[in-house]
């Protein structure tokens, strides 16, 4: 196994022991405590964003059964999902509560003789060979599974008690840097959606160049000021690895997931080019404008054609209309929006000069947001840069 290409030494400048490989098992121990809903902790989930409490992820447990026994993880311990679509397994320290229930079927640990917990979970969450071990795990089926009795035997070099904390503290204050900067995108998206609240209720009002007011704003319906095309599923034998077109999900606006293509020749609305509007309406809400080489698109996503409305304004009015159609969400666990709700809903319409002024107001604040989130992404670049060297 490969030496760490960064290392760090002491105060004085001397150097600290060479790392030891070791395994998992040798550092950690499992912990085993059950204890039923009705013990009054609260339900947890280990996700890849984070533990976070069960009713924040899915509305409720996977049972109503009061007498069902959960694992106990206290705070400091570690937990994570067993099972893995992709070989990818996150590690999550419970930071939330003094005490919290996870699935039974999550497993539970915690570091034993002074190795600290948060270095661990840095390598476990980084460390390009133990993707590596988590990839030799899967024996078949559809998922990889990685049981605590799998993991504990797996081996990695690390370091003295005293560089571990040294190594730690250091990676403290690089998460520090990261939470002030995500507070800071949160706070700039908080103070946007508050100051487009007052313009779309007409609390804020624009005025010409020479002070006088513009005309009543006018309310019209979805229907009179754009048009919704729908977008359509595609079969298996249709979604290709490569192919002329990309369809364009869900997925891909939000998140990583892995890219498919077509072959297919469709009608001109069934396509959508750089600079079009569009709106997913399942899943994860909301409007974009799509940037991209031309593609198709799927079903969970409407491309939408203003037509009396300047795109802009209207990207960012439906955008401040995502909160209140909370209350008019269809679905279980995957909410969705319908098409026949979204077209009867009123769009608030000021004269074209007010609705270019008020558009390149909030275009101001996105572009402040998308340099805070710059500047937080290089931050989390170079975190995942110093723990790649550490944790080769």
């Amino acid at each position: 196994m490969a030496e760490p290409k960064l290392r760090f030494k002491r105060d004085d400048g001397s150097s600290y022991p060479e790392w030891r490989m070791q395994s998992v098992g040798d550092l950690t121990v499992e912990l085993s405590d059950y204890k039923p809903l009705n013990s009054g902790l609260p339900l947890l989930t280990s996700a890849r964003t984070g533990l976070m409490f069960q009713d924040e992820y899915r509305s409720k447990s996977s049972t109503d059964n009061d007498e069902t026994l959960f694992s106990v993880v206290p705070r400091g311990a570690v937990t994570y999902r067993h099972m893995s679509d992709d070989n990818v397994f996150h590690f999550n320290i419970n930071d939330l509560v003094d005490a919290g229930l996870v699935s039974k079927e999550y497993p539970v640990f915690n570091t034993v003789n002074g190795n600290n917990v948060r270095l661990l979970v840095e390598y476990l969450n980084s460390s390009k060979d133990f993707l590596e071990f988590c990839k030799a795990q899967k024996k078949g089926g559809t998922r990889t599974r990685l049981y605590f009795k799998v993991l504990k035997d797996y081996e990695l070099m690390f370091p003295c008690l005293e560089e571990q904390q040294k190594i730690a503290d250091f990676l403290s204050s690089v998460d520090e840097v990261i939470s002030s900067s995500e507070q800071e995108v949160a706070n700039l998206e908080t103070q946007k959606k508050a100051v487009m609240k007052k313009i779309f209720s007409q609390e804020v009002r624009f005025k010409r160049a020479d002070g006088s007011d513009f005309p009543d704003w006018e309310e019209k319906v979805f229907t009179d000021v754009a048009q919704l095309i729908n977008g359509r599923a595609y079969s298996a034998d249709e979604m290709l690895e490569s192919g002329k077109y990309m369809i364009l999900r869900v997925g891909n606006l939000f998140s990583n997931n892995e890219y498919y293509y077509s072959d297919m020749e469709l009608d001109d609305d069934k396509y959508i080019n750089d600079g079009d509007l569009i709106y997913a309406w399942s899943a994860t809400f909301g409007p974009r404008i799509y940037h991209g080489d031309k593609c198709i698109y799927h079903y969970h996503i409407w491309k939408v054609i203003p037509y009396s409305v300047e795109k802009d304004y209207f990207l960012h009015f439906l955008y401040a209309d995502v909160d209140n159609l909370q209350s008019e969400l269809n679905g279980g666990t995957m909410k969705h929006i319908t098409k026949e709700i979204m077209e009867k809903r009123f769009v608030p319409l000021p004269c074209k000069d007010e609705q270019c002024l008020i558009a390149n107001f909030l275009s101001d604040f996105d572009e402040a947001i998308a340099e805070a989130k710059k500047e937080l992404a290089l931050w989390k670049e170079l975190k995942k840069g110093l723990l790649q060297q550490m944790f080769v």
